[in-house]
């Protein structure tokens, strides 16, 4: 069975824009392929990672990467948003929300070994206007393997 990626790269070579096929996708789908994609980086992913401190959280992928002496965990949320009112200051939103949960995973660390290093991501569907939000990387998926290629200049690593 093709994978997500698979498929897109399929659909990519028969001369299918990277917009048509985004915009076909499924929210689950989306979620699929960001996984996939940093699956080829080697990075290890968990799907809807779910953990408790003094309330329950959920992160869309958590993306960890053991280096010699600390984990990198890319705490991301897919945003499978089309065009709509509205969706810049509800990207803000969401950004801040992913840096909060990206803060309590660091606090609930222990299942990591040694040093962990937290950095809140959003893969947006779209290319947005907005690039950041703080210390939160906006990310159109079109762009996603690009930034993983460059991660330690992006994240000063």
């Amino acid at each position: 069975m093709e994978s997500t990626l698979q498929e897109i790269q399929r659909k990519l070579k028969n001369g299918v824009t990277i917009e048509e096929i985004a915009e076909k996708i499924s929210w689950k789908e989306f979620e699929s392929l960001c996984a996939e994609i940093l699956e080829e980086h080697g990075f290890n992913v968990k799907k809807n990672y779910r953990f408790k401190l003094k309330s329950w959280f959920e992160i869309d992928l958590l993306a960890t990467k053991q280096f010699k002496d600390y984990t990198i965990a890319l705490v991301i949320d897919c945003k499978h948003w089309g065009i709509r009112k509205g969706k810049k200051s509800a990207l803000k939103k969401a950004a801040l929300k992913q840096e909060e949960r990206a803060k309590q995973l660091k606090k609930a660390s222990p299942i990591f070994p040694g040093r962990l290093e937290t950095f809140p991501l959003i893969v947006t569907l779209m290319e947005e206007d907005i690039k950041r939000v703080e210390n939160i990387w906006i990310v159109p998926i079109f762009k996603f393997n690009s930034f993983l290629l460059n991660l330690h200049q992006i994240l000063d690593l």
